[in-house]
C-alpha cells in the first residue's frame, strides 16, 4: 500500500552557490557524513550529486507527510550501493518495515526526484 509519495526539484547553480558560500555548515546541517563523503569523493561534478541527494530528502520528507518538521536533515539517509540509492530514516520516525522507491531525472538546469513510501497493507 502506497502511504506516501513526495516530489522536489532542486536547481544546480543554487547549489553551487550554496555550497560555495556555506560548505562546512551545510555538511552539518544537511548531509550526513557518509553523504558528504560521496559528495567529496567525487571528481567531475559534486553539485550534480549535492543536488540529488539534497532533493532526494526533499522529496522523502513530503512522502512522510512532515516535510522537516520535527525532524532534520540528517534524519533521512541516502545510502549508494552499487549504483543503487536506498534510503535510510533514522529509527522511530517511520515504521520499520518499508519499501522505498527512488527516481530523478534532470535537465541542465535542475534536478526532478521522487520518492514512494510504500507500507504493507494493515
Amino acid at each position: 500500500m502506497i502511504y506516501g509519495h513526495g516530489i522536489d526539484i532542486q536547481n544546480f547553480e543554487r547549489t553551487r552557490v550554496l555550497l560555495e558560500k556555506y560548505d562546512s555548515i551545510m555538511a552539518d546541517l544537511i548531509y550526513t557524513e557518509n553523504e558528504w563523503k560521496f559528495i567529496k569523493q567525487c571528481n567531475t561534478d559534486c553539485i550534480f550529486r549535492a543536488t540529488l541527494l539534497f532533493s532526494l530528502k526533499e522529496s522523502a520528507s513530503k512522502a512522510l507527510g512532515t516535510g522537516f518538521r520535527g525532524i532534520k536533515y540528517s534524519d533521512i539517509e541516502i545510502k549508494i550501493e552499487k549504483q543503487a540509492y536506498i534510503l535510510n530514516i533514522k529509527e522511530g520516525l517511520f515504521k520499520d518495515n518499508f519499501n522505498a522507491l527512488l527516481s530523478f531525472t534532470c535537465d541542465c538546469n535542475n534536478i526532478y526526484t521522487s520518492v514512494i513510501l510504500e507500507v504493507e497493507y494493515e
